[in-house]
Formats: C-alpha cells, structure tokens, sequence
C-alpha cells in the first residue's frame, strides 16, 4: 500500500491535523513499516479486518498524543475532562440487533448486555445508536451515562472515569470504587452505564482478574443496567457477571445493501459508478473500511479508483507480510 493511500485514508478517517508535530508526521511511515509483521493470509474478511483494525489502533494512538494529556498526568491528578455522550449515530444494518438489544434492556430490572467483535465492526456506533433510543431515554432520563474506557489505560484511570460520568466531585481516596458503588446504591432512579471499548483496561497486563471483578461489583447494584463494547467474540467475566439472556452474538459484516447505503451517504455521487458494489465486496462490508474509503470518495476519488488502489494496496501489504 502506498505511502500516500495510507497518509490520505488516515488523516480523512481520524481528521489527524496536516501541521501535528514531526514525529507523529512520521507515523504513517510507521504504520507501513508495522505492516511487515503480518501474516501473508489468505484474501477474506479477516484480511480486511486486519488491515482496517491495524491502520484503525495506529491512527487511535497517533490522534491520542495530539490531543490528549500523557496518561501518567491523568492518573496522578485524577481529573479528567467531562465526558459528553457522542451524538446519535447514522448506522446501517443493524435493526434487528439493536431491537433485541432494546429489548433486553426494557425487559429486565438489571440488564447485562455485551457488544462484541472485531475493531472496525461498529460496536461504539451501535451501542451509541441503543443508548439513544428513545425507549431507553425513557426509562433512564438523563441516567445514562458514556464511559469512554479507552482511556482506561489503568485501572485507577478506570475508576475516574467511571467517577467523570457520574458526575463525582475529585477525590484522592484510597477506595474510589467503593465511592462510586456507593454513589450508585444512593440514586433513585436507574441507570444504565456503557463502558465503551472495555478491551483497553481488559487488556493490561496482570489487571483481567481486576477489572472482572469491577464488572461483577457494578452487575451487583440492582439499579444499575450495564452495556459493554468490547473486541473479541467471549464474553468477559462469565463467572462473575450473569450476562442477560439470550446472548448478543457478536457483530458482523454488513449486508452489501447496507454497506452501500453506509457508503452513499457519505459520497452520495457515487451512486451510478458500476465498480462500488464490487469495491464494497473487496472491503467485505467492514463498516469502518466502509467509511474510510467513502471518505475518499468525497474528496474526489472514484470507486473504481479506490478499487483498484485497495487490490494493489492490500496485495502489497499482504507479500509484505510474507
């Protein structure tokens, strides 16, 4: 894949400043030169989603240096800058699972429910889109609250932003989950938390056990019903958190007609070019490949364009890895 491919797909998907800093100027460099460590595999959805989950963590880690204060400064002040809910998503695809989502929601006391599969599927956008229907915001009213655990990147982190949410005052205790628990039993109303891209505290090294832990302690208030997005297919925590029944399954793929109505809202004129179905194909409906290319779209490129530059990009990448 070409120096300048990676460069436009990255800045248009994450909207990275042209004039950041010279080092993470270099990072699309980087991202190609990463890209030799992986496997020559065979052409499905895997590659794709490889590919789109690997430019996806590059450009995550180069937009968070940008904008974001080091995580040691978080941690050591305990304060965190509100977090404010993003806006209800425009998603495709996706009916019948956020129905049954809703669903399980409306129909138990305390549910417990999981968004699962791979970077790049849409799991934020399709909680986002549960979260803000207007069945659960009225059941909840202002009680729902957005945790964006992609700042988690230790477990005391965790516990503010848990605390941010809930509009705790700052506190430099020695317990700030037994805080926020305590928070939770006083309110009178419930509440629904979406601990948004759980994988980031999940996946610390020696805090799996921990963070479990947190999760069974938050599934134990009576009040509280629990939404997570998190990578992978298995469910975290199945000995602690009684998920609620029956299981999501993890997401998958759109449908072509979906990843064409995802892909022409976005770049609407190209609608006739006869090579978008096939280009769609090629990105195996991966709604975040989806939104990078429509992304070129608008811009200029054809999808035949990006059709035959994501065939030539992919191959490259995938002899790279051989």
């Amino acid at each position: 894949m070409t120096t300048s491919f990676l460069e436009s797909t990255v800045r248009l998907l994450y909207q990275l400043p042209v004039t950041a800093t010279l080092d993470d100027a270099a990072e699309p460099d980087r991202i190609i030169e990463d890209t030799s460590n992986l496997a020559a595999i065979s052409r499905d959805t895997a590659d794709t989603l490889e590919i789109v989950q690997h430019i996806n963590a590059r450009s995550i880690a180069i937009e968070q240096r940008i904008s974001s204060r080091d995580p040691r400064q978080l941690e050591a002040s305990h304060s965190l800058p509100t977090s404010v809910m993003p806006p209800e998503p425009t998603i495709f695809g996706r009916e019948a699972f956020i129905e049954q989502a809703i669903e399980l929601i409306v129909n138990n006391p305390s549910a417990r429910i999981a968004i699962l599969g791979p970077g790049g599927i849409g799991k934020t956008s399709t909680a986002l889109k549960i979260i803000r229907d207007e069945r659960i915001r009225a059941r909840f009213d202002k009680n729902r609250i957005w945790i964006p655990c992609d700042q988690a990147t230790s477990v005391p982190l965790l516990f503010d932003l848990i605390a941010n949410g809930l509009d705790l005052p700052s506190s430099k205790s020695n317990d700030r989950f037994k805080e926020i628990i305590v928070a939770l039993k006083s309110l009178t109303q419930r509440v629904v938390l979406l601990l948004d891209n759980l994988e980031t505290p999940w996946d610390i090294e020696g805090q799996q056990s921990n963070v479990a832990q947190i999760l069974a302690r938050l599934a134990a208030v009576a009040s509280v019903s629990m939404i997570i997005t998190m990578r992978g297919s298995q469910y975290p925590a199945p000995d602690s958190v009684q998920w609620s029944q029956p299981l999501l399954s993890p997401l998958t793929p759109l449908e072509i007609d979906a990843g064409r109505d995802a892909f022409l809202r976005i770049a609407a004129d190209a609608a006739a070019d006869p090579d978008l179905n096939p280009l769609l194909k090629e990105l195996d409906c991966v709604p975040l490949a989806i939104t990078l290319m429509a992304k070129l779209a608008l811009v200029g490129e054809t999808p035949t364009e990006l059709l035959i530059q994501w065939k030539e990009g992919k191959t490259a990448l995938l002899d790279q890895g051989g």
